[in-house]
């Protein structure tokens, strides 16, 4: 064995080594340069998805504000009748109408599919739907309840649609919030 390392040059030694070192280094490189494409892939992937969650979610909420504000109509105009001491039989026709109409539409909003809501804002977006069943069902209710019980509904449904207002205006915000996180991704 003693000879072998005798007989062995040192041109070889140093060709030995060097292959080896750059075997090493070259492996090295191509792993370094594997987990940067990874994670450029990754991150690539990451931004698609958000972007499609986005986009999915901002088309719902075309649709959801356009049901909203037939909603928001329909309950001003019902609040602007409402608050007249005697109803007319029209005014009652109205209110009824509306009350019925608003009903469907609510059923209808209940049955959006809520996985394009992102977890953040789904819990306002579920008390804008119940704040505007129950201002709906309160008008509802005005229509056959005495004076004295109108006039509570009436003040309350007053509280409840400042409060619906208010969840809508934080849920414009949001909406705000995500376009421009959508305008930023796509740059």
């Amino acid at each position: 064995m003693s000879e072998f390392f005798q007989e062995v040059t040192p041109d070889a030694w140093i060709q030995t080594f060097g292959t080896i070192i750059g075997s090493f280094f070259g492996a090295w490189l191509a792993g370094i340069i594997a987990i940067k494409v990874m994670k450029n892939q990754i991150n690539h992937e990451k931004t698609t998805k958000e972007l499609e969650s986005l986009e999915e979610f901002l088309k719902f909420w075309n649709i959801f504000k356009g049901y909203l504000n037939v909603i928001m109509f329909s309950l001003e105009r019902i609040r602007s009748l409402i608050n007249q001491d005697v109803l007319p039989y029209d005014s009652i026709q109205t209110i009824q109408y509306h009350c019925s109409t608003n009903k469907e539409t609510l059923v209808q909003m209940r049955t959006f599919a809520h996985e394009k809501i992102p977890i953040e804002i789904h819990q306002l977006y579920m008390e804008i739907i119940a704040g505007a069943e129950n201002i709906n069902s309160g008008y509802n209710y005005a229509l056959v309840a005495d004076a004295k019980e109108k006039e509570k509904l009436i003040k309350e449904n007053e509280n409840y649609l400042n409060q619906l207002f208010n969840n809508i205006s934080l849920f414009k915000e949001f909406i705000l919030e995500q376009e421009a996180k959508l305008i930023k991704l796509k740059k």
